[in-house]
């Protein structure tokens, strides 16, 4: 029984830090957009 709960707990924490993973991916994309556009504005 502490197997399939061990195994559910890894599971929910593997998919928990892909998402935070995912999420800093999409926020450095989007810094690194608007840095871009802030230059080719100024120029």
């Amino acid at each position: 029984m502490y197997g399939s709960i061990g195994t559910l707990i890894i599971i929910l924490l593997w998919i928990y830090f892909n998402a935070i993973i995912l999420l800093t991916g999409f926020e450095l994309d989007a810094s690194i957009y608007n840095a871009k556009k802030n230059i080719k504005n100024k120029i």
